[in-house]
């Protein structure tokens, strides 16, 4: 009897302690904040459970305080992932490519969530090749970056011990943690034409300047323009400046570069950023009307990544040209030996006429001489040509001077 009843009293006071010390639960919890910053917690994260060999236990999601919890967790150690699947609009801006620029010259360091935002190609290091990747993945195609759209630190807790401080994360290639997820974006710079008119002319090559309208110390620059393809047909982008890029997709044009010595460079309204090769399809558009629109993706910094707000984007008027109003042709294009350059001139004056390849090398000089008002035509022998692109380019000087730059193709 004393037996059974030692055995009962030692039952109960094993169910009692079971629960707390026996069998002990634990919690795992903790806030997704953007770049570690309270005031920016993730609502709508996935943080995933794993044990030591990548197993996972249990998701759940950031609430919209951010914060996570598991609970009824065994005592030990875990890892936690997160992932997120919202999009990263506008997360990247230049001041991002800045500070990756100043970071890689050794100006400045980064956070550890600074570096993993830094690394897009996701090779554990920061460096030019990432720098290079988010120009091109993000400002100029658009594709999403090889880590994804978004990067999280990767957390080891101990369930049972020391309280988990929380995950941190942020946006791919937002190395300053500036982005305010869910805003879009700012145009910072204005854009209007000028009171200087460019002449142009239907079915031909036209350059357009582009400018700004006081002078300017420039680190680097993202325009993003759209034009009126029944219009226009934007051909390419030329500039002076060194490791420019740019990308031309319907009826959109995004150019963008960066000092990467940080020195900088002076422009001002007599020198142009870069300038529009493009072909006036529509003989009779209505040139007062807007053509070019300025996107949103666009602002000017200085070197040290500060953001101009004063600084407006320029271009001149268009008109159609009235003196050198007249057709110049050839044919046939393609060609595979010879093709022939019709022109008028309608008055007296220097012709230079020449053939350049797809980079502006002078290949043949056909013309160079003062001609008469009148008609003309010249024969160019490609047969010495390789197969490719090519381009000639009239430049007529009479009372103004003119110039007409058109492509042509030699083939097999």
């Amino acid at each position: 009897m004393k037996k059974r009843s030692f055995f009962a009293i030692f039952m109960a006071t094993l169910v009692c302690i079971a629960p707390s010390e026996l069998f002990s639960q634990n919690e795992i919890s903790g806030i997704v904040t953007y770049h570690n910053e309270e005031a920016t917690p993730l609502t709508g994260v996935d943080v995933n459970l794993l044990d030591l060999n990548g197993n996972l236990l249990e998701t759940v999601s950031s609430d919209e305080n951010g914060k996570y919890m598991f609970t009824g967790i065994e005592e030990g150690e875990y890892l936690l992932k997160a992932s997120y699947d919202q999009p990263a609009f506008n997360a990247i801006s230049l001041d991002d490519i800045i500070l990756l620029l100043q970071y890689l010259n050794g100006y400045t360091t980064l956070e550890p969530i600074q570096k993993l935002a830094a690394d897009v190609d996701g090779n554990g290091m920061v460096n030019y090749d990432d720098f290079f990747m988010i120009i091109e993945y993000w400002y100029l195609y658009g594709a999403p970056f090889p880590v994804g759209d978004w990067v999280f630190e990767e957390k080891l807790v101990m369930a049972g011990g020391k309280g988990d401080d929380g995950i941190g994360g942020g946006a791919t290639g937002d190395v300053q943690g500036g982005f305010d997820p869910g805003k879009g974006g700012n145009n910072y710079l204005n854009f209007y034409k000028t009171n200087n008119y460019l002449e142009v002319l239907p079915n031909h090559i036209n350059k357009l300047p582009i400018s700004v309208d006081n002078n300017t110390d420039i680190g680097s620059f993202c325009i993003e323009l759209y034009y009126d393809n029944q219009i226009v047909d934007v051909k390419s982008i030329e500039s002076e400046l060194n490791n420019y890029r740019y990308i031309i997709t319907d009826n959109k044009i995004r150019i963008i570069w960066a000092d990467t010595d940080l020195e900088g460079i002076s422009i001002n309204s007599t020198s142009n950023l870069f300038s529009i090769d493009f072909d006036l399809k529509d003989k009779n558009a209505d040139l007062n009307k807007e053509i070019f629109f300025l996107g949103s993706e666009s602002k000017i910094t200085d070197v040290k990544g500060n953001t101009y707000y004063n600084v407006g984007i320029t271009y001149p008027s268009l008109k159609y040209n009235q003196i050198f109003s007249w057709e110049v042709n050839n044919y046939p294009n393609p060609f595979r030996e010879y093709t022939y350059i019709d022109y008028s001139l309608p008055e007296t004056g220097n012709v230079q006429l020449y053939i350049t390849d797809i980079n502006g090398k002078l290949i043949k000089s056909l013309v160079n001489e003062i001609k008469p008002e009148g008609n003309y035509k010249t024969k160019l022998d490609g047969s010495a040509l390789n197969p490719g692109i090519y381009f000639y380019q009239l430049i007529f000087t009479g009372s103004e001077r003119n110039t007409v730059k058109n492509k042509l193709m030699k083939i097999e």
